[in-house]
């Protein structure tokens, strides 16, 4: 038992920090009390939450507090496995509903060329024709181009608030207009800033009662709701839409249920981590938490830039920069053997290749401290570390060598 303890011990430790992932959005902070009593939610299955009453009062917590931000009394809150489900799920109703109701057999959506892979592949998995919008300059969806693209077969337009990428956020109201126009909907991707954006001051118009044609949104509860990974919430704004087309299945050890979402089996962890932190935080501590995310990327701004490098900071609400840069491959590699996950990609839309910095919940310290320091180690061409010089002459000064097989 020792022996296959300690390989399982040395197989764990040859993952690097998950409180060093600068690149992924996942939490790494984890409220004590959902630490405390997650090993009674570890063998749960969501699906038979009937048979586990304080998974309902759970998911009650979570409708009663998003229907307060987003305003959307008479919709309905669909707790997932996190947005790829609560995308495929708003395609889903939103087809469903447009052949019933407008006898559309070949339906199109509009989606940006920025949006997150999940939502065009769930429109293909849906056998959905895909019409990808373009980006303007500012990395934002270009709104002449969807009223050039829509058409009566458009069942949704789909606008992003938060992008994975380079954190902008699209023109909402621009986009509800063009779906008001033609009578269709509209679908926000909140997947990131659905957890920031109400919690901050700014004219962002993101809630139901502000978009008229605002069908659903999804929003991740793993990033920054601070759940633990696999968690998310479909917002729907007609519940008479999940009361048509959800189905039942009568064979659950808890009874027959109505499935609004499409996992059957998925782990109660997502849904009692964000039911627990809602109670916990409320909206007085996520707006803290909002505030202290802002604060972060306005100091790893100035000292980025100070070091030299060029930002691209996204929407001003974004927890999240962009940094590129001449040698930001070469930066990269470093801040890798000094721990950091994170990689270089190039955004669509955005000319530069460059890596993303998440300021999560947790990382504030570390970000403003450690990371900005190991940067400068690089940026000041090692006058700090030695061994940092030795690398960055290994790596940038000396001509690379052509091996011949």
């Amino acid at each position: 038992m020792k022996t296959i303890e300690s390989s399982i011990r040395a197989i764990i430790k040859t993952d690097p920090s998950e409180k060093k992932n600068i690149g992924t959005f996942t939490a790494i902070h984890t409220n004590p009390l959902v630490n405390k009593y997650l090993y009674s939610y570890l063998n749960k299955n969501l699906v038979d939450k009937k048979g586990y009453k304080s998974l309902v009062i759970f998911e009650e917590v979570i409708d009663k507090f998003f229907k307060e931000l987003f305003q959307y009394e008479h919709g309905t809150t669909i707790v997932t496995s996190g947005s790829t489900e609560s995308v495929l799920l708003a395609f889903h109703y939103a087809r469903e509903q447009a052949r019933d109701k407008k006898g559309i057999t070949k339906p199109n959506m509009l989606i940006p060329e920025h949006a997150h892979y999940s939502l065009p592949r769930c429109a293909k998995m849906l056998n959905i024709e895909v019409r990808e919008v373009a980006v303007t300059d500012e990395c934002t969806t270009d709104v002449e181009d969807a009223r050039k693209k829509v058409d009566e077969n458009t069942i949704l337009i789909v606008g992003v608030m938060g992008s994975t990428e380079l954190g902008v956020i699209d023109d909402l109201v621009g986009l509800n207009q063009i779906a008001a126009e033609h009578e269709t909907g509209l679908h926000i991707d909140a997947a990131i800033s659905g957890f920031v954006i109400p919690f901050l001051e700014t004219n962002i118009h993101y809630k139901f009662s502000q978009l008229s044609n605002l069908m659903s949104m999804n929003v991740s509860g793993h990033k920054f709701g601070l759940s633990l990974c696999g968690c998310g919430v479909l917002m729907i704004r007609d519940k008479r839409i999940i009361e048509k087309y959800a189905e039942s299945i009568d064979y659950l050890s808890s009874g027959a249920k109505k499935m609004d979402n499409f996992m059957v089996t998925s782990s109660a962890l997502g849904v009692f981590s964000m039911g627990t932190n809602i109670m916990y935080y409320g909206i007085n501590g996520y707006k803290n938490f909002a505030k202290e995310y802002m604060a972060t990327k306005t100091k790893l701004l100035k000292g980025l830039i100070k070091l030299g490098w060029d930002c691209y900071a996204g929407a001003e609400y974004a927890p999240q920069l962009f940094i590129y840069g001449e040698d930001v491959e070469k930066l990269s590699e470093f801040l890798e053997l000094k721990g950091w996950v994170q990689h270089v990609y190039k955004a669509k839309g955005f000319k530069h290749a460059g890596l993303r910095v998440v300021i999560k919940k947790g990382s504030e310290t570390r970000l403003q401290h450690e990371f900005l320091d190991d940067v400068a180690q690089f940026s000041n061409f090692g006058t700090k570390r030695p061994e940092v010089a030795a690398w960055k002459v290994q790596h940038i000064v000396t001509p690379p060598v052509t091996l011949e097989q």
